[in-house]
């Protein structure tokens, strides 16, 4: 079975499975899929992080 790898990764990013990782910085999350990044908040944002 193939697994496919998200390319273009941020230095420091993780890996939370095959088709997602999250980045944090600068108080900030971030979450990317193999076409970009395609979610952010701040961390202390209780209710975008539900």
């Amino acid at each position: 079975m193939l697994q496919s790898y998200i390319p273009f990764l941020p230095e420091g990013a993780e890996p939370i499975n095959n088709h997602v990782a999250i980045y944090r910085h600068d108080e900030k999350i971030e979450f990317f899929t193999a076409s970009g990044p395609i979610y952010s908040c701040r961390e202390s944002d209780l209710y975008g992080l539900r």
